[in-house]
């Protein structure tokens, strides 16, 4: 009876604080795809990818290719800061309580948006993802996908992602205890800034890194208009508002949960030198990191992607599935 109660304390404990470092958010709606068909038709009504009156057709391969994997797929709206926000939810078919996956995509607005063609994780490898036991959340963020709203880049956007923890506790097959993170490109600058406004997760996994955005906007100069576009805050001040979204000046901020880090060393979007940077931050401050760099691969890492999903794999069952601790982080005795 004692060894229930505690369990139970913890438990409670454990969802307090949980839903105390997550942002209000109430489910409005969750429904049911089930086939290429259906998804193709709720892109059509939903998806402001393909209801802005541009001519648009949903890539067939990536709606069959999602379905291949034996898991549920529910398009969702959340509420957000009175802003009704769209994702998807992916769940294995099988009865049971499983961990969760966070995914942070990447892009601008619709640009890279969950359903894009080309995104450099999709529908199909989020489905992969939750085939391997996983209930995975993913959120278009405000301003894309028929989400409401504004994409401030790393702004108030972040909040869609905070949000996500009180959605997963609402879902039956969820084991909120046990949540991963997931982030690619501009994913993985949403993850570190959802992580420094104090998401509680098990372990991380980010690709394609965004960790200085001096350097972003230094090899692509052209992406200072973009920001002045999506966010007049940009205008005011822009050094301070590229240095609030990078996360090599905030690492102190960071819980020390294991960290993946994978990129390409052909990756002309987001160049290895941000991830390099990174990881020799983070191993100064003796944070539990795995780094892997992917000799000529591209930003998505296509070249690789077989072995990518293996060691994303590994990863979540070992850290998210599996609990298992962190090693400590010592250097060896002399």
């Amino acid at each position: 009876m004692k060894n229930n109660n505690a369990r139970l304390i913890g438990l409670l404990l454990s969802l307090f604080v949980l839903m105390s470092h997550s942002v209000y958010a109430q489910l409005i709606s969750d429904t049911p795809i089930t086939s290429p068909t259906e998804f193709k038709a709720y892109l059509l009504e939903h998806d402001s990818l393909f209801t802005s009156g541009v001519e648009q057709t949903p890539d067939l391969a990536m709606l069959e290719n999602t379905f291949r994997h034996n898991v549920h797929l529910s398009g969702i709206v959340y509420e957000v800061d009175g802003l009704k926000i769209r994702g998807f939810v992916f769940k294995p078919k099988a009865p049971g309580k499983y961990p969760a996956v966070i995914y942070n995509r990447g892009g601008n607005r619709d640009f890279g948006s969950l359903t894009f063609p080309g995104s450099s994780i999709g529908p199909a490898q989020l489905a992969e993802i939750a085939s391997w036991g996983y209930v995975v959340i993913a959120s278009q963020y405000r301003g894309a996908g028929g989400s409401e709203g504004a994409d401030h880049f790393g702004g108030d956007d972040v909040n869609d992602v905070l949000a996500l923890p009180a959605v997963l506790a609402g879902i039956e097959e969820v084991d909120a205890l046990r949540i991963g993170l997931f982030g690619w490109s501009r994913g993985s600058m949403m993850s570190f800034l959802a992580l420094k406004k104090g998401l509680k997760v098990s372990a991380v996994a980010v690709g394609g890194i965004v960790a200085d955005m001096a350097l972003t906007l230094e090899h692509r100069p052209q992406f200072s208009k973009m920001f002045a576009e999506m966010d007049p805050k940009y205008q005011l001040d822009p050094q301070a508002w590229l240095a609030e979204r990078s996360v090599i000046n905030w690492l102190d901020m960071l819980p020390k949960v294991p960290i993946l880090v994978l990129n390409g060393s052909s990756d002309w979007r987001t160049r290895s030198t941000q991830a390099l940077k990174l990881v020799e931050a983070l191993d100064e401050k003796r944070y539990p990191v795995r780094f892997i760099m992917y000799e000529g691969a591209d930003h998505a890492i296509s070249q690789y992607r077989e072995e990518v999903f293996v060691q994303l794999r590994n990863w979540l069952d070992r850290y998210v599935r599996d609990q298992q601790p962190p090693p400590i982080i010592n250097y060896a005795p002399k």
